[in-house]
């Protein structure tokens, strides 16, 4: 909130996506509030409303792109592992052959292996990829299809994500 210079009128609420934290302060020069505006991947403390009396980073997991917006959670498959982040792009993808199934990520180790019998080729994954029917996979954290083998000719798999030669029968 501010005063304006030639005002006999109560303080202003500063305009969404801005704030003032020193109560009562008087506009500096006529048409300027001294109302500051939020760092980009900070919100005010009333978001898209009026009167803020201050900013918030976004907490690692989140980012946003306006001070008037509430923090958003990175996508599944993705972190971010530093407050204040702008943009959906600062969240980081979890390596190939690994996935976080959850939104909001804040870490790197949130980002698990695919287990047996399953894969993923790309970063940010939100789940992996299960070997097809008649073949099979050993390989923990697989990052590519053709970890996925053959079970050999006369052999077949009865389901997907299988896991061991043994599972491929006659």
């Amino acid at each position: 909130m501010y005063k304006r210079q030639e005002s006999t009128e109560d303080c202003t609420a500063c305009p969404p996506g801005q704030y003032q934290n020193m109560p009562g302060a008087m506009e500096p020069w006529p048409g300027y509030s001294g109302c500051i505006a939020c760092a980009a991947g900070s919100v005010t403390d009333t978001l898209a409303g009026s009167g803020a009396v201050g900013c918030t980073a976004c907490r690692i997991g989140r980012y946003s792109t306006a001070s008037t917006r509430a923090c958003i959670d990175c996508g599944a498959g993705r972190y971010v592992d530093v407050t204040g982040s702008r943009r959906a792009s600062d969240c980081i993808g979890c390596a190939p052959g690994k996935y976080v199934a959850v939104t909001g990520s804040d870490s790197a180790f949130d980002c698990i292996e695919c287990v047996a019998g399953r894969y993923f080729v790309t970063t940010g994954a939100a789940d992996c990829i299960d070997c097809v029917v008649g073949k099979y996979s050993s390989t923990v954290g697989s990052p590519a299809e053709s970890d996925c083998i053959d079970c050999g000719a006369g052999k077949y798999t009865a389901s997907i994500a299988r896991t061991s030669s043994s599972d491929c029968t006659e």
